[in-house]
């Protein structure tokens, strides 16, 4: 385990709810008052919301959540997905140049630019189902791609980080032009738990794999949405989406435990886990125990399997070698066994994986 993960959590996360506000929500709002969701978008946002039927001026999909503890609330992440052509990549505006009125040399054209950009808004309004709590939020949505290579028809995946209160919820979000005159929406529920449901048994954060971590000079402070990747405390996390693999791949399992206690003497937890991997009803691999000190966990695994080749002559074996080997192609169960060591609970999690053939 990373030990500079253990201590991202310890610093916490510290994101401000506020955004700034729009340049048109500005002109809409009362001086009195701060708006971060412009009248005529959260008149569409209501519209739709009683039968959760979404608006496609510019389509896209929230397919899935995760959430991650942070301080008092959980750093919840939220992934949605659209293509290029929908979010109206275009090659930046030209910088016009001072106008001084001197007569200067005659200069070079400006380089065409190798970066497309994408310049939106999006709002996020959050409405506790079984409470009173309401927050909305104004993200400035400046998306760039590499113009080499670039599809219109691509479907890209993005990230956005919110704190929340555990509750059940449901998300309204739009995301529209700059001048506002295209708005899309959607609707998405989900659930967050609380510490407190955990005092007599364990639980954990949904798990999910990384593909790369990368550690930040600081904390992100704004709410903000990124391609690939997602902020969470001063960490830079790249997930493996839909859990799939290429052959040769490592796998590691990120997640926190809920409802381990520390050891009162020293204050640290100890938690043990086994992870194992299945083949249908088959244990192919079988990963060595490993115990934690803290309650959030990076854990590295290898996607090899060790098998047992025999040499016959006739029916006679006459040599046996163990050799590893890259786990197959195919669909398998990740399953992981936890038990703190100091409360004696235990806890046993699966999640489905699939390998396929290695990148071409």
């Amino acid at each position: 385990m990373r030990k500079w993960i253990v201590l991202a959590l310890i610093l916490g996360i510290s994101i401000i709810l506020s955004s700034p506000v729009p340049v048109k929500a500005q002109e809409e709002q009362k001086e009195s008052e701060v708006v971060f969701i412009p009248k005529q978008v959260k008149t569409v946002l209501e519209k739709g919301l009683e039968n959760r039927t979404p608006r496609m001026d510019i389509p896209f999909e929230i397919f899935e959540n995760l959430y991650l503890p942070a301080q008092q609330n959980l750093h919840t992440i939220f992934l949605f997905k659209a293509k290029n052509e929908d979010l109206g990549f275009m090659p930046p505006a030209p910088v016009q140049g001072a106008e001084t009125g001197e007569e200067t040399e005659a200069q070079e054209p400006p380089q065409e630019s190798n970066l497309l950009e994408a310049n939106l808004n999006a709002f996020l309004w959050f409405q506790q189902i079984d409470g009173e709590y309401s927050q909305e939020t104004y993200v400035p949505a400046e998306l760039q791609k590499e113009r080499e290579g670039y599809d219109p028809q691509e479907e890209s995946v993005y990230y956005l980080g919110h704190p929340l209160p555990p509750g059940k919820y449901i998300l309204a979000m739009a995301v529209t032009s700059k001048n506002l005159e295209k708005i899309g929406t959607q609707y998405y529920e989900f659930e967050l738990p609380s510490q407190a449901d955990f005092t007599d048994k364990l639980g954990t954060t949904p798990i999910f794999f990384v593909r790369e971590i990368q550690k930040m000079d600081s904390v992100e402070t704004k709410v903000k949405i990124h391609e690939e990747f997602f902020t969470y405390s001063v960490l830079k996390v790249k997930p493996v989406l839909n859990n799939v693999f290429q052959q040769g791949d490592s796998l590691e399992a990120f997640f926190y435990v809920f409802g381990a206690q520390p050891n009162p003497e020293n204050n640290k937890f100890s938690l043990t886990a086994n992870y194992e991997l299945y083949d249908g009803e088959e244990l192919i691999v079988r990963y060595a125990e490993v115990t934690y000190d803290a309650p959030i966990i990076s854990q590295p695994l290898l996607l090899k399997r060790t098998v047992l080749i025999r040499t016959k002559k006739g029916d006679k074996i006459t040599e046996e070698r163990k050799e590893t080997r890259d786990v197959e192609p195919g669909e398998y169960t990740f399953v992981i066994n936890i038990k703190d060591n100091i409360t004696g609970k235990t806890l046993e999690k699966k999640v489905d994986i699939t390998v396929e053939g290695p990148a071409e």
